[in-house]
């Protein structure tokens, strides 16, 4: 489901209460965790936690390469469904470093996350020092739809030519012989998913 409309407009109706710093991080190396806090407006003052959503994110190495993700918003007593067995090796730990600057790195393996508390969110995912995606700012939401039904919004960063496979709602064969494609042009902006001209 989609909750923008590029990468500057909400989807009409909906209400996106996006992640805009990491305002706290809580490091735990014993059970190899990471969880951070990002208010939905910059923190200056006391004041500005009043009326201000939160939501918590929490890292965690699970098994060799392997880092889980979990966005919270009112973590409530309410078991929340659907729920899904996950394998995980629950023996494995990984390793936790802070760095001079104050980023925090966790590793799973090659796989590392890098998060830096008191800045704009940012949480960067590099393999053997290779990037391979992050979660950049306005990337990361709690979404109220018009209905009052609730969703959980990221958008991971791509480079150029990288394809994703299987996701999302027209989903279709990858072989694009015969397809029928809907074409508009809207008013495209910078950094922008809307383009001034659609090309097929």
């Amino acid at each position: 489901m989609r909750f923008t409309n590029g990468y500057w407009l909400d989807r009409e109706g909906y209400t996106v209460q996006r992640g805009r710093e990491v305002h706290d991080l809580q490091v735990d190396a014993e059970a190899g965790r990471l969880r951070a806090f990002a208010p939905t407006r910059p923190v200056h003052s006391r004041g500005d936690t009043l009326n201000n959503p939160q939501l918590t994110i929490t890292y965690e190495a699970v098994a060799e390469g392997v880092i889980r993700v979990r966005v919270e918003n009112h973590r409530g007593t309410r078991t929340p469904q659907p729920r899904f067995e996950i394998a995980a090796t629950t023996d494995y730990r990984g390793t936790l470093e802070t760095a001079a600057d104050g980023r925090t790195t966790l590793r799973a393996g090659d796989l590392a996350l890098t998060i830096g508390e008191g800045e704009e969110w940012l949480a960067e995912f590099t393999s053997a020092g290779r990037a391979l995606t992050s979660s950049m700012p306005r990337s990361i939401a709690h979404v109220i739809g018009p209905d009052g039904q609730r969703y959980m919004h990221e958008q991971l960063s791509l480079q150029p030519g990288e394809s994703v496979y299987g996701l999302g709602e027209r989903f279709g064969a990858f072989v694009k012989n015969g397809q029928s494609v809907d074409i508009w042009n809207e008013d495209g902006g910078t950094t922008s998913e809307q383009a001034y001209k659609n090309v097929p």
